[in-house]
This record gives C-alpha cells, sequence and structure tokens, in this order.
C-alpha cells in the first residue's frame, strides 16, 4: 500500500509540473473545447428541474446541502436461499450532507452518509453503513487540471451479492479506502488524461450459524490502477480515443495460510468513441483486448475483448432508453477461486410522465465465469419504479425489484429468487 502511495505521489509531482509546462490558452483551444463537452441532448434523469432542486445553505464561499432519506423495503427472501425462504420488512434511515465550494477557479466538494437499517423481525440482520469522501479539483489553466479524491466507506456485504457468506449468522462488514488522482490537459483538439488509484478492502471475520469463525482475511486486498488515455476530437459531436489501463492486486493475507497465492496484474489496451449526434442518440462505446495473470501457474490468466458500452437513444425529449454493456475481470471472495469474469448488460427506460413524475423500467443479466473452480453464475435483475417530486423539499419514490440467481458446476453456488418491495421519501433542502 505505501508503495502504491508512493506512485500516486510521483504522479501528481509530475503530472503537476508537466501541465504548468504545457499551459496552453489559445483562441484555437477555446473553441476546440466545446468538442469534448455533451450539451446536444440531455437525459431525463439529467434533466435541470430548478422548480425541484434543493437550494441549500450558503456558508461564504460553500454551499450545504443537507438530505435525509427514509426507506421501507419489503423482502421475501432475505438470506437468498434457494428454499425455506424467510421475509421480513426492513426499514432504514440515511442522512447526507454534501459541501461544494462556489469559487470561480478550482472546487472542493465534502461529503459524508450513514445507512442504518433495521429489520422487524430478524434482528441480526440490522447493519450501520457509512462513507466519507473528500474531492478538490486544482485548475493549471483554462484547459488543464488535476483532481484528487480521497475516501473511506464501512459497507455491508448484502445476502443476495454474487459471493456473499450465505452460512454467516450476520451479514459481512468491510472498509474500503481509496485515493484518486487525475490530471488532463487540452491541447487544441488534444486532451490527454492520466489517472492513478490506490483501494484497499478489509473485511471482518464473521461467525457460522453453527456458532464457527468464518476467516474473511483472505479476501483483504490492495487494488492499484494507473491508466492513460488520449482524446482527439473529430467533430463538435464526435471525439475518438486510445486509453492503456495496468492494475495490481495484491492479498494481504497469501500461502501458508491459503493454499495458493491469488496475487495478480493484468493490463487493458482499448480504443473508443464517445459521440452526440443529432438529437437522437448520445454515448461511449469501447473495446480492446484484457489481459488479467495470476502468480500462482495453476490460475494461469484471463484474456480475451474488453468491452465498455453506454447508448442513451433519445425516441422522443420526454423518454431515454440506455443500453449498458461490460466486460472485465474481479476479485473472488471464493478462497479456491482467483477471480473471475464478469459479462454484463443492461437496458433501462426513463419516461417523463410529467415535469415531476418519472416512471423508470430496468432489465440486467451478468455471467460470472470463475477460475481455479469450476461454477458459472448467471443473474437476471428487473426493476419496475417511478419517482414523484412533491416540491424542492420532498420526494417520493415506490420500487420493485426482481432477482434471479443460478449457478452451475462442481462448486455451484446457491440458487435463490427475491422480490422486493421499495418505498422511498427522500427531505432534502
Amino acid at each position: 500500500m505505501i508503495r502504491g502511495i508512493g506512485c500516486i505521489a510521483a504522479l501528481l509531482f509530475s503530472s503537476a509540473s508537466t501541465l504548468a509546462f504545457a499551459a496552453d490558452n489559445t483562441a484555437d483551444a477555446a473553441a476546440a473545447s466545446s468538442a469534448f463537452s455533451r450539451q446536444r441532448n440531455v437525459s431525463v434523469r439529467e434533466r435541470p428541474r430548478p422548480d425541484y432542486e434543493a437550494l441549500g445553505t450558503h456558508l461564504g464561499g460553500f454551499i450545504l446541502f443537507p438530505k435525509l432519506t427514509g426507506e421501507v423495503l419489503s423482502d421475501d427472501n432475505i438470506f437468498a436461499q434457494p428454499t425455506g425462504e424467510k421475509s421480513d420488512t426492513i426499514f432504514s434511515i440515511r442522512p447526507s450532507l454534501q459541501l461544494q465550494s462556489q469559487w470561480s477557479r478550482h472546487s472542493l466538494q465534502l461529503s459524508a452518509d450513514l445507512n442504518r437499517s433495521e429489520y422487524a423481525d430478524f434482528k441480526s440482520e440490522s447493519s450501520t453503513a457509512y462513507s466519507a469522501t473528500a474531492a478538490g479539483q486544482y485548475d493549471v489553466d483554462r484547459f488543464a487540471y488535476l483532481k484528487l479524491e480521497v475516501g473511506h466507506a464501512r459497507r455491508i456485504e448484502g445476502r443476495s451479492e454474487i459471493e456473499a457468506a450465505g452460512t454467516s449468522s450476520k451479514p459481512i462488514r468491510y472498509d474500503v479506502d481509496h485515493v484518486t488522482l487525475n490530471g488532463s490537459k487540452q491541447f487544441n483538439r488534444l486532451r490527454l488524461v492520466a489517472s492513478a488509484d490506490l483501494t484497499t478492502y478489509d473485511y471482518r471475520d464473521a461467525v457460522s450459524n453453527a456458532g464457527l469463525p468464518i476467516d474473511q482475511d483472505f479476501r483483504d486486498d490492495d487494488i492499484s490502477t494507473y491508466s492513460l488515455r488520449a482524446d482527439y476530437a473529430i467533430s463538435p459531436d464526435t471525439f475518438v480515443f486510445v486509453k492503456a489501463t495496468y492494475n495490481q492486486h495484491s492479498f494481504d493475507v497469501g500461502f501458508p495460510t491459503i493454499p495458493v497465492n491469488r496475487d495478480s496484474d493484468g493490463y487493458e489496451l482499448t480504443a473508443g468513441a464517445d459521440f452526440d449526434l443529432t438529437n437522437l442518440m448520445r454515448g461511449q462505446i469501447e473495446v480492446g483486448y484484457l489481459k488479467q495473470t495470476y502468480d500462482a501457474a495453476q490460475f494461469g490468466s484471463f484474456s480475451g475483448a474488453q468491452v465498455r458500452g453506454k447508448v442513451e437513444y433519445f425516441p422522443t425529449q420526454l423518454t431515454t432508453v440506455t443500453l449498458l454493456a461490460s466486460r472485465n475481470v474481479q476479485d473472488s471472495g471464493i478462497a479456491g477461486a482467483a477471480g473471475y469474469l464478469s459479462s454484463a448488460a443492461g437496458l433501462q427506460v426513463d419516461h417523463e410522465l410529467l415535469r415531476n413524475v418519472i416512471l423508470t423500467a430496468r432489465g440486467d443479466y451478468e455471467r460470472a465465469t470463475y477460475r481455479g473452480i469450476t461454477r458459472k453464475d448467471d443473474r437476471y435483475n428487473v426493476s419496475l419504479g417511478g419517482t414523484y417530486l412533491v416540491n424542492r423539499n420532498i420526494g417520493l419514490s415506490l420500487t420493485y425489484n426482481y432477482l434471479n440467481q443460478s449457478s452451475s458446476g462442481a462448486s455451484a453456488g446457491f440458487e435463490f429468487d427475491d422480490n422486493r418491495f421499495i418505498g422511498t421519501i427522500t427531505l432534502q433542502y
């Protein structure tokens, strides 16, 4: 972890030096800057609604946005089991604060939130999660900046997550810390972006339903990711890019505690396009090659096509249809597995029935193929919902969500169905 922080610090110094040296305020750069902004089309979710947006409280050069969200959730399979399903009602309260600078140059944002969930019947499932993040941007000039973000979060692993330990007596808790640095510099139609990220995962041990300890230290992981990207603006509607990414995964616990070493490193080489065409479509598509190689010879490597994509189609100004796709390698929470290849696709439709009433339908599919064990998981997720913005201070929403997981192979996981009905009220100022 110290080495990763050192790399980020070195990148920060070198990027600042390079960007300061390359500062450029030419009129040509000003004219070309619009080629990297996407203002022709705005999705239903992103559309400004001044009459329904929080005003916040002015504190000198900052604005404070407080928010309180209450939720009632009815779940018919809270333990994500194939048989003997247990249902419960969960009450959640989520206070949050966001402090945003209003400076003419540079920016600073601080945010924090807490999520307390109480189960009506199964009290042992109740949990508390929280997070805090600080993000700052230093504007080197009009066309160059450096951003730094640091954050800490306590998270709860949901029972229905793809690798949740179904035998634990309580949901597993884990902490996530991250440091992210990125910088950007534009030269007329060319823009260069560099980024570095260090994320650490620290899992808490659990106890089984039989009272036996469940060691989770083998999941503690430090992930360092570095990327370089070059964008070239073909027109005000489209730019193309090439990107190179390198990552290292280092687990805190290895041999002999764990029979095999699950450390790995990998890279991605991709190219793509970002576009906003006429008034019908916008999106970003990225394709290329990925390879993840494990230190343990028996795991070998993942390799093949890399895909990321998000395309939004606007049949009318009141409807947004979003297509999503991704293919990437994830670390595994199963001791005998090195990781898994995730291939996912999704479709979402948002419709603005009224200015303050938004309807949403979404469907997602994911296949997880594991390395080191014989297992494949298929997950289908469907949700239907609606949001009613009463005024700038109050919002209401209702959502139905259905999740199905099937699993195959000698080390197959649970197969289950889960239905959830969720009612939410949001209070903001």
